[in-house]
């Protein structure tokens, strides 16, 4: 899952991206859009994985993994910023979102800063759809109808834009997703926000803040970047134990995680082959077709069966396959099936 770190300037992206990933990420260069970006993995260590390994004597353990990329522009145009390529390729966006005073800026407000990113991403839409609508109806004059289904989705999808709607907001059938899939809309991938709250504020003002946006129902989670900055000199317990002090119970990375899970609608299923134990993360209500896939695409093109076990029935089998199967828990399912968090796979496929 590849994660674009988006906010306006001075609001704590770059600081987000640090407190997650620490010191292993790398930098790549973008010289034709004058830009460099920050990428980096966070590992999603699950305990189930770990299990999993120890039952079955796996020697390696692969924690599925999110990828963040945060952008650095060499000019400082902040329309420029929210039209680059790497959140078109993104598949989900988090903004960092300033909820701290800071000399020369206006102060803050946490919905405006909201609604002037969804605004950018909605405008780069427009722009696109726009140049494409123009394209087909003069490929239609010259006589080309077959992109006309693709026109009345567009249309549509322009009305939306128009009327100051982000394109997650309108539900798309199959054949609809498929024929815009390539434009990569900005307005159209999942998002969810970092509040970046000063470490002073009073809890009043952070209640009256969280209300607003539960309000507008915006997806978010609260965070005080400089804090954070402050206790990476601690080591882990020393640093949970003085966030436990403060009514914090988990950290940044922790709740970063379970948000990504929660908002952007992502589960977890497993497979263990050979020495390997192995985490995936997919999109909830992915077929098993589709999960086979990510996998290896041979796996996918020769799919027979899956043969599956969710993890809560693998424990109360007593974390035995054998006693799992004779009390009917392992099941063969077809590619429809919609592969379930904790689901333990095994696929049959032949090429």
């Amino acid at each position: 899952m590849k994660i674009g770190i988006v906010g306006l300037p001075l609001s704590g992206k770059t600081s987000l991206f640090l407190t997650l990933v620490g010191d292993s990420f790398r930098k790549e260069e973008h010289l034709q859009e004058k830009s460099s970006y920050n990428i980096g993995n966070i590992k999603l260590e699950d305990p189930r994985l770990l299990h999993l390994a120890e039952v079955f004597g796996s020697k390696r353990k692969t924690f599925s993994e999110i990828t963040l990329m945060d952008l650095i522009l060499y000019e400082k145009k902040e329309n420029k910023f929210f039209e680059h390529s790497i959140f078109r390729d993104a598949e989900a966006l988090v903004g960092v979102i300033r909820c701290f005073d800071y000399p020369g800026l206006a102060p803050f407000d946490p919905l405006k800063e909201i609604e002037t990113i969804e605004e950018e991403f909605i405008l780069k839409d427009l722009e696109v759809v726009n140049k494409r609508i123009e394209k087909i109806e003069q490929d239609i004059k010259k006589g080309k109808k077959e992109e006309e289904k693709e026109l009345k989705v567009l249309d549509r999808l322009r009305s939306t834009l128009e009327e100051n709607r982000a394109l997650r907001e309108i539900n798309l059938d199959k054949e609809e997703e498929k024929l815009i899939s390539g434009f990569k809309f900005l307005s159209q991938k999942p998002i969810f926000f970092v509040l970046n709250l000063d470490e002073r504020m009073d809890l009043d003002t952070i209640e009256k803040i969280k209300k607003s946006l539960l309000k507008e129902n915006y997806p978010f989670i609260l965070a005080s970047l400089r804090l954070e900055k402050e206790l990476e000199s601690l080591e882990e317990k020393e640093r949970e134990t003085f966030l436990e002090s403060l009514g914090i119970k988990e950290t940044l990375k922790r709740r970063f995680i379970s948000a990504s899970l929660s908002f952007l609608n992502l589960v977890t299923f497993f497979t263990v082959k050979g020495e390997e134990a192995k985490a995936w993360l997919i999109k909830k209500n992915t077929p098993a077709l589709k999960a086979a896939g990510k996998i290896h695409t041979d796996i996918e093109r020769g799919f027979i069966k899956a043969e599956v076990i969710n993890y809560a029935d693998f424990i109360k089998a007593g974390s035995s396959l054998n006693e799992a199967r004779k009390q009917g828990l392992v099941r063969l399912e077809s590619k429809e099936y919609l592969v379930q968090d904790g689901d333990i796979i095994d696929f049959r496929f032949a090429v």
